[in-house]
Formats: structure tokens, C-alpha cells, sequence
């Protein structure tokens, strides 16, 4: 039976099953650079948006000659996708205007109410029948031609029903898009006031290996812990963390990272390196490169912890030690020389407690928008057929 378990009042007709080609097509504009058609660009997880709002790698860089390269039109409402990119979440809907994207990218139209659209394509069954049509050779390079794209059979509503689904779940888009600005600001005044803190408060300047104890210990014995990885997201189950089981067989020599003990990842290709607490699990592992510490008694962990991922002080003393190459390297003997400033104790909890309560603050929201992504895939399951 095509018809959704969960639907609004007044609903009743059935939906009907159709090739996605039936509902959307290809619009195959090129044009040149002008006032009317400005220069855009598309990402995964951000859609359509001004080139300058890229987050990730922009690559205008490879292009001198703008005035004459010829680029794809698209207009509000579109349907955006990049054939390489599915798999990571590269489709969505323009809601910026019109304007000029890469060839390399599929923009498409619809008659039917794209906001409706624009969850269909972008559901997880959606994109679990696109990948399915993953061509290539290499795994990275794979993609999902815009023919086998629009083959997908997918269930089609009344316009009607359309415009309230499409607006309902933009709605709930919209709430989520709203505490990831929150979460955002919060955590970039965060930033900022553990900096005013650190700049302003008085103590002695000593390094880092006067304050910390290395831990060496290491396993003796295959799969003996479970292997974690140490992001700058933070320290994560690795097998969870990439869906996939760690890539070195035998976790033999692998690092012991006690509960409450500190970790990191001693390569970087900027100079960024991101210190955390594994406060997951009793014992996991890390690679034998990843330096192992806990600190000395009368350091407050959280202060000293902060201290090196958001003091620019800190930061700038990492940078200013590069020695050749195009990679950045800490080992833990590299960071023992490095000083930072200590305050009494407390002083360090005072500042620790500011942390605490920042955090708290920050989780709180992300909990909330991880209710709202599950609400929103609850609704979706039960919403469409």
C-alpha cells in the first residue's frame, strides 16, 4: 500500500511511485561571468552558497582565467548535486539565488515543491539507492551519474501534501540550523574568555615537562583494547568513529590510554594539534606515535588541558618551532620544552570551573540538536513510503 504510516489531516489519496527522472530535470545552462550570474560554489553540508563561505577546500586557485571559463547556471530552488560526492552527502536544494557553479556539479529542476523534493534525495534511503549506482574503478572517485540518479523510483504525494511536508520539515531544518549557530557562538566565546583569562591572570611561565608524567606502557598482545582515535573533534571509538575496523591488524605495541589519561595526534600538516582527555573507557589503545601523559599533582587537568588547545601563546610557540618540511611534528620531548603559565591552584580551578560550566552549556545544545536530527528521521521514516 503507497501510503505513509504518519500523515496530516485530510489526507487520504495514495502516493504514487515514479523514476525521479519524471519529477526532475537537468538543466544544462552554461554561461560566462556576470552581475546577473555571479560565481557560487557548492559543498557538502553547506549547498549552495557565496565561494567566499566555502568551508573546505577551495580550489580557485587552479582556475586564472574567470572572465572566459564557461560555468553551469543554477537558480533558487534547484536541485545541486555532485555525481563524486553523494556518499557525502553533496545534494541539496539552492537556497541562495541564482548564480554560476562548477561543471563538474548537476543541477536539476522540478515542477513539484522542491522543498518536498529536497528531503526526499537527501533521506538516508534516498542515498542508500544512489549509492547503489557508484561507478569507477578507484573507491574515492566514485560517482552517480545523473542517468542512473533519475532512474531512482521514489513515492510522489499530491502537491497538497507536498507543501505541508516540505514546509514541516524545513521547519525543524530551520530549528536545528538555529542551535548550530548557538552551539557556534558559544563555543567561540568560549574561546575568547579562556583567553582573556589565560592572558590576565598572574603566574610563573615553566615547560611543559616539569608538569606532566609520560605514560609508555603498551600492549603485549592482539586486539588486548579497544582502539581509539584522538581527533580534533576529539577521542573517539575508532571503529565507530570511520565504520570500519582499524586499519593495522595486529594492535600489538599499540599505546595504553588509561581513563582520565591525555592523548594526541603528534602530526599536523597546519600547526594545529588537539590534546584530549580519554575519558571513554578504563584502557583503549592508540598508534605507538600517539605521546601518552597525565599531569602532576597540583595542575588543574581541564586548565592545563585548555591551555594548549586554545591559549595563542601556546599556539604561537609551536609555530614559531618549525624546522624544514611541509609537516608540523610534537613529539611529547618537543612539547616538554615548550612553556606555559601557571597560576596557583586556585587560580586553576577558578578558571577550570568557567570550562566546566561552558561546556555543560555547549553539550546541552548539541544533545538537543541530536534529539531534533532523530525526531526529524523518526518523522521521515514514518512520513513517506
Amino acid at each position: 500500500m503507497n501510503k505513509p504510516l504518519i500523515r496530516f489531516k485530510g489526507f487520504k489519496d495514495e502516493w504514487k511511485y515514479v523514476e525521479l527522472g519524471e519529477v526532475l530535470k537537468e538543466r544544462k545552462i552554461r554561461k560566462k561571468i556576470s552581475e546577473e550570474t555571479p560565481l557560487l560554489a557548492f559543498a557538502a553540508g553547506q549547498g549552495v552558497i557565496d565561494k567566499s563561505e566555502r568551508k573546505t577546500n577551495n580550489r580557485d586557485f587552479l582556475t586564472n582565467d574567470f572572465d572566459n571559463k564557461i560555468y553551469l547556471l543554477t537558480k533558487y530552488d534547484d536541485i545541486v548535486y555532485n555525481p563524486s560526492n553523494l556518499k557525502y552527502g553533496a545534494i541539496d536544494r539552492n537556497k541562495f539565488g541564482t548564480g554560476l557553479i562548477s561543471p563538474i556539479y548537476v543541477t536539476l529542476t522540478t515542477s513539484e515543491n522542491p522543498k518536498f523534493i529536497e528531503q526526499v534525495v537527501k533521506s538516508d534511503d534516498f542515498k542508500y539507492e544512489a549509492l547503489k549506482f557508484e561507478e569507477g574503478t578507484v573507491v574515492k572517485r566514485q560517482s552517480v551519474s545523473t542517468e542512473n540518479l533519475l532512474k531512482i523510483k521514489v513515492g510522489i504525494p499530491t502537491k497538497e501534501e507536498q507543501d505541508i511536508i516540505g514546509d514541516f520539515l524545513e521547519n525543524i531544518d530551520n530549528k536545528i540550523a538555529l542551535l548550530n549557530k548557538k552551539i557556534e557562538l558559544l563555543e567561540n566565546i568560549k574561546i575568547q574568555q579562556i583567553e582573556d583569562l589565560y592572558e590576565n591572570c598572574d603566574g610563573d611561565y615553566i615547560e611543559i615537562k616539569n608538569l606532566i608524567d609520560e605514560y609508555n606502557e603498551k600492549t603485549t598482545k592482539n586486539n588486548e583494547y579497544t582502539v581509539l582515535s584522538s581527533t580534533n573533534k576529539g577521542i573517539f571509538i575508532q571503529e565507530e568513529y570511520f565504520s570500519k575496523k582499524t586499519a593495522s591488524v595486529d594492535t600489538t605495541g599499540y599505546k595504553i590510554v588509561p581513563k582520565n589519561y591525555i592523548t594526541y595526534r603528534s602530526m599536523s600538516d597546519t600547526g594545529s594539534f588537539t590534546f584530549n582527555i580519554q575519558n571513554m573507557i578504563d584502557k583503549g589503545i592508540v598508534s605507538p606515535a600517539y605521546p601518552v601523559f597525565n599531569v602532576k599533582d597540583k595542575i588543574n587537568k581541564i586548565y592545563f588541558l585548555n591551555y594548549l588547545n586554545y591559549s595563542f601563546e601556546f599556539k604561537k610557540q609551536i609555530l614559531s618551532s618549525v624546522e624544514g618540511g611541509t609537516r608540523f611534528a610534537l613529539s611529547i620531548t618537543k612539547l616538554g620544552k615548550f612553556k606555559i603559565k601557571i597560576p596557583d591552584y586556585n587560580v586553576q580551578e577558578k578558571i577550570a570551573n568557567f570550562i566546566i560550566i561552558m561546556d555543560k552549556k555547549i553539550e546541552l545544545e548539541k544533545e538537543l540538536v541530536n534529539y531534533m536530527i532523530l525526531l526529524k528521521k523518526g518523522f521521515m521514516q514514518n512520513m513517506f513510503v
